[in-house]
């Protein structure tokens, strides 16, 4: 006698939306609750953690590719923001994304440094207290987020 086992999913990935950009602003809140989404002038909808309107710590930004999404966004509470796009969509900036959280009472003066998931790899400091991050894959995406979450106040 002989059993068969096979791997099956419940739900296709178009019916759970993997590509939907969107997707996760929609979701996140409800999982943590100090998330917030809004959508900016630009367009885009970006998850927003009000918890950390009162940090003394550089603030972490990450923008992540829908269908790839990064386990370190939902299971780390340091991010202040963070949103997901398609390949080859327009990015959001690291301008407007400090705009915003300069309007949304954020300490932007302790630094923001935004890590996005990209096809090159890049690294281009906007200001002295600005600096973007482009990294290869999601994976490099992990380790970069991990990195800074780990280090001390001076090191950021």
């Amino acid at each position: 006698m002989s059993l068969i086992v096979e791997q099956s999913l419940p739900y296709t990935s178009a019916e759970l939306q993997l590509h939907d950009p969107r997707r996760w602003s929609r979701l996140f809140p409800l999982i943590r609750p100090s998330i917030k989404t809004v959508e900016l002038a630009s367009g885009h909808v970006v998850a927003v953690d009000t918890s950390l309107t009162k940090s003394k710590d550089v603030l972490l930004v990450t923008v992540g590719s829908a269908g790839n999404f990064s386990s370190k966004i939902l299971s780390q509470s340091h991010l202040a923001l963070f949103t997901t796009e398609n390949a080859g969509a327009h990015s959001i900036s690291l301008k407007e994304v400090v705009k915003f959280l300069r309007k949304s009472e954020f300490p932007v003066e302790n630094g923001v440094v935004v890590v996005r998931s990209s096809l090159i790899l890049g690294l281009r400091a906007v200001s002295e207290r600005a600096i973007d991050v482009s990294v290869v894959g999601e994976l490099n995406l992990d380790h970069v987020l991990s990195l800074l979450s780990a280090s001390n106040a001076e090191t950021k």
